[in-house]
């Protein structure tokens, strides 16, 4: 079976998202491999289950999924008709993957992707600079600290020794001052470099390593399955 060259691949794909992350910077050929690393890993496996089936499908197939149950049903069918009576346990571990199972439409996404990288055009990166954080002081003191863009959150009413610090709105990262206190407040704001998919609301490494992590939760899953199976037929 394909087990070992299926963690292979995911080893690779680990690998690579990790070091991206580490820099912040990936290019569109690493993304593409990323891309057909993942989903070899799901044709491999799809490849797998056929062959365990009592009668396998002898013409080409494919990983099933559908945003709807309808379509995903029909994938089933088309791909791997034997799936739901002869591993009924395997076909609930991956219709739990789909949209309409899971609300995640992550997996028909990178599916996509994965096509129109491979047939069309390449996958479009987005670049946009964010707000990191928020950092407060007055008087040389680290007052507070805000994640993300700070937005709605106001700093009002504090002092120090009695002495009245100025009042602050953050909204999107940007602060402004809405009252003088007679102590004036400090701030830096940390900016970072953001990168996404173009066309999807999706950000690029937490979107890739999604994907890493659902899949390689789903191949032993899988495996221990038709290993069962497999011994199953060596006793009989």
């Amino acid at each position: 079976m394909n087990q070992e060259d299926i963690y292979d691949l995911l080893k690779e794909v680990d690998s690579s998202i990790t070091k991206a992350q580490r820099v912040n910077q990936i290019t569109k050929p690493k993304v593409k491999t990323i891309l057909e690393h993942l989903r070899s890993s799901l044709e491999y496996l799809a490849h797998d289950i056929n062959d365990n089936f009592s009668k396998p499908n002898e013409k080409i197939f494919y990983f099933p999924f559908g945003n709807e149950r309808l379509v995903f049903e029909e994938s089933v069918k088309r791909n791997m008709p034997l799936l739901k009576d002869e591993f009924s346990i395997v076909y609930e571990l991956i219709s739990d993957l789909q949209p309409f199972s899971c609300g995640d439409d992550w997996l028909t996404i990178m599916c996509k992707l994965t096509n129109q990288a491979k047939h069309t055009k390449p996958i479009g990166i987005l670049e946009e600079e964010v707000t990191e954080s928020v950092l407060i002081s007055a008087g040389g003191i680290n007052l507070v600290e805000f994640g993300g863009n700070g937005s709605g959150i106001e700093f009002s009413g504090n002092t120090y020794n009695g002495v009245p610090f100025d009042d602050l709105a953050i909204n999107d990262g940007v602060v402004d001052v809405i009252k003088k206190g007679l102590m004036t407040t400090d701030f830096e704001v940390k900016k970072k470099n953001q990168l996404s998919i173009d066309g999807n609301n999706y950000l690029l490494f937490p979107f890739l390593r999604k994907c890493y992590n659902n899949i390689s939760a789903l191949i032993p899953k899988v495996y221990e399955e038709l290993n069962k199976a497999s011994q199953s037929d060596d006793k009989s």
